[in-house]
Order: C-alpha cells, then sequence, then structure tokens
C-alpha cells in the first residue's frame, strides 16, 4: 500500500484543468496542515514545511505551529506508520491522547479549513466530541467562528450557510461553504501576507524556544547571515529600533519596495543604499520595480526630474528609466478625475491591461495606492502579478517621477 502511493506521487504535476487550484494552493498563508492521506502531496504543495508522522514522531519533538505538516494516520515513506486496517485504527484510538490534545490545541487558537472532510465524518466529530467535553459545553458557541468545512459539488452556485451538528454533550455550529470548485477558496487564502516566509518565521520561534529553555549563560553568536540562507545551527538575535543594513537592503524583494512606495509599511529605507545596493545586485533587467522614491529622496535628481550628473547609479537603473519614460512620458494626467471614476466607466480587466494608459485617465495616486494596497492577492496569481508591479511603477512616477509636460 505505501509503494502505491510512493509511486502515485512520483513526478506529479497538476492536470490543466486543476492546474490554477493547485498554483493558488501553494501560494496559500496558512499555519499548517492535518491529513489523514497516506501520500506526500502536500509536502509538494508546501515543500518547506517540517512533516510530523503519526503521535510518535510528536511526543519527542518540539513542533512550532508553524509551517508543518501533520500526517495523523501515517505516511507512505514509513509504511508501519500506516493506520489501515481495523486493528490498526483500534490501536489509533488507544494511544492517541497526546495527538487528540494537540488537534484540540490547534482547533481552539486557530481557524480551521476542513477541505474533503463532512460534519458527518468520523475522525473529525471524535475531535469535536474531546472539544465539547474539554468546554463543559459552555464555550462551544465560540468554536462557530472558527471552523469552516468546504463541501465541493461542481453543479452547486457559492453559497455560505450555517450548520449545527449534534454531538454527545452538546452541539457546535460552523460554517459550510459550498463551492464548484477550489479557486476562490484558495485564492482568499492567500490574501493575507506573510512578514517572512513560513519557514523562516518557524525557524525563529524554533530558535527562541530554545534560548528561553537553556540555563547555558555562555551564550554567544556565531555567525551573522542573511536570514533565507540562515541555518538550523546559526543562532538568531533580535534588536529593537535596529537599522536596516547594507546586507539587509540587498536582501530586499521587489515586493518590499513595492511596499514602501504604498506607504504599507513605509520601510524608511535608506534610499541611497537601495539604489546603490539592491538595485546593483538584485532585481531582474525585465521586473518591473519601483525607484524613483528612492532616486528622489537618496538626491540622485536635480529639479526637472533628470539624474544629477555628478552621481553615479547601476547600469540597471539607466534602463528602468529609459523604458519608464518611453511607457510614462507625455501621458494626459488630467485633473478632476478620480481612479474610482475611471474603475467605475473601464472596469477592473482595463485597470490591469493599461496600466500606462491609466494616466491619459487620472492624476489620482492616492486612489491608485488605495487600490493597490486592497488587492494585494492579485500578486499571487502570474498574470496579475506582473500588472499589479506595472501599476505600482504608475504610482511610484506619478509621485515622485519627472514633472513631465503633462504634470506640469
Amino acid at each position: 500500500m505505501a509503494r502505491y502511493f510512493e509511486e502515485a506521487i512520483e513526478g506529479f504535476e497538476p492536470t490543466a484543468e486543476y492546474a490554477s487550484e493547485f498554483s493558488l494552493l501553494q501560494s496559500a498563508n496558512v499555519e499548517g496542515v492535518i491529513t489523514t492521506n497516506f501520500d506526500r502531496l502536500m509536502s509538494v504543495v508546501y515543500p518547506d514545511y517540517t512533516v510530523f508522522t503519526g503521535q510518535d514522531e510528536l511526543l519527542f519533538a518540539d513542533p512550532q505551529g508553524i509551517a508543518e505538516i501533520y500526517m495523523i494516520h501515517g505516511s507512505s515513506q514509513q509504511p508501519r506508520s500506516l493506520v489501515l486496517t481495523g486493528e490498526d485504527y483500534e490501536d489509533f484510538e488507544e494511544r492517541d491522547a497526546y495527538l487528540a490534545a494537540k488537534l484540540m490545541t490547534f482547533f481552539v487558537e486557530h481557524p480551521i479549513v476542513f477541505l474533503g472532510y463532512s460534519l458527518s465524518d468520523n475522525n473529525v466529530l471524535e475531535i469535536l466530541r474531546s472539544l465539547v467535553k474539554a468546554m463543559r459545553g459552555t464555550n462551544a458557541s465560540k468554536l462557530k467562528e472558527r471552523l469552516l468545512f468546504v463541501n465541493w459539488d461542481s453543479e452547486a452556485s457559492p453559497e455560505i450557510r450555517s450548520r449545527t451538528v449534534q454531538i454527545e454533550g452538546g452541539q457546535i455550529e460552523a460554517f459550510e461553504i459550498v463551492v464548484p470548485d477550489f479557486i476562490d477558496v484558495f485564492r482568499a487564502l492567500g490574501i493575507k501576507e506573510r512578514a517572512l516566509p513560513a519557514r523562516v518565521l518557524r525557524q525563529l520561534k524554533n530558535q527562541i524556544y530554545e534560548l528561553v529553555k537553556s540555563n547555558d549563560p555562555d551564550g554567544r553568536l556565531v555567525q551573522v547571515s542573511d536570514i533565507e540562507s540562515a541555518s538550523d545551527q546559526l543562532d538568531v538575535v533580535f534588536g529593537v529600533g535596529a537599522k536596516m543594513t547594507v546586507k539587509g537592503i540587498i536582501g530586499l524583494s521587489r515586493w518590499d519596495l513595492v511596499d514602501d512606495v504604498l506607504g504599507s509599511p513605509d520601510r524608511g529605507l535608506p534610499s541611497d543604499q537601495v539604489i546603490s545596493e539592491a538595485f546593483g545586485s538584485s532585481f531582474a533587467s525585465n521586473w518591473y520595480v519601483p525607484y524613483w522614491k528612492h532616486l528622489r529622496q537618496g538626491g540622485f535628481l536635480d529639479e526637472a526630474g533628470s539624474l544629477l550628473p555628478q552621481v553615479e547609479v547601476p547600469s540597471k537603473i539607466h534602463s528602468y528609466i529609459s523604458r519608464e519614460t518611453k511607457n510614462l512620458g507625455k501621458r494626459s494626467l488630467p485633473d478632476g478625475v478620480t481612479f474610482q471614476d475611471v474603475l467605475d466607466r473601464e472596469g477592473e480587466d482595463w485597470i490591469l491591461g493599461h496600466p500606462w494608459s491609466l494616466l491619459d485617465e487620472t492624476r489620482d495616486g492616492e486612489g491608485l495606492r488605495e487600490y493597490l494596497n486592497n488587492n494585494r492577492s492579485y500578486r499571487q496569481q502570474s498574470y496579475y502579478l506582473t500588472q499589479y508591479a506595472k501599476l505600482a511603477v504608475t504610482l511610484d512616477w506619478l509621485m515622485y517621477g519627472p514633472p513631465n509636460e503633462a504634470k506640469s
């Protein structure tokens, strides 16, 4: 049986029908995955997540509750761990006290989205019974906001409804979401962005735990490293009020600079280092990355918005300026037309498809900024993320770029 599931997952690629769903699932921001499946598909979806197989591995591990996969009925990589036969299930139920307690903690502390399970599933009902029993029925109503059951019905129209489950000791209310596919569900799970990748958060939490539980007075710094490449052997240091270092600047992503232009958050980046260091070593030449804000704040521009002759900037900046001048120079920038006016008139598809022409319709930078802040989920989709980045470059030009004839 284990060999069957191992062979089934080898070289896995989603079919064209499910490619979009699979991509969105990979972009979902989830703390962890609990599965009764035997196969390693969830490890394909989240390759950086740590896997715990059954109760035995949890007993002597330090799960952090971040970036983890719990294969509670075993894994095909450990054939003897599979909960498969009637005898296996009896043994599982007799020995699952710690696992049940751990799952109860997740149910209380996090919203849980059920995929592929119904409200009548015995595995789910057993956990719910334990929860109601532990709460003595008094706080069961609080679980409603935390339990989301997603039911797939290819013929159904999307619907959200409340369901009540009668169980021994009381009843539990939960939300049931009926969908013809999972695209909108997975897209919603990807809207909330992380400040750091889940695997990095898990490592940091683990390092803090090691620091707190240790009584060793000889704590020491072993090495300073970029957080993305840090290994489990490196100590972690947190500083309050620390300045961004050059090493940190080099590690900036495109979306860090987009967020900085959007002001959410305004990272207070040193503009001279952003231009000289980040653009000198990061970002592909065909990417769309905002840079005018830092050219202006870093003192690289004269009053006309041209590069000062005495300053040196990476060659990439020159190519970016040439490209943006071609795309955004000489735009109309009419007064009195809000971004919302254009959105209502032309529609969202036009906005995303014509990021440069937008400035022929409006000069409402604050409206564009608000739109980009409210639609960050587009960064999770291959086509839209490029269009989103172009709109961010448009905003950057509008707010900080050269005062061309149309602007004046």
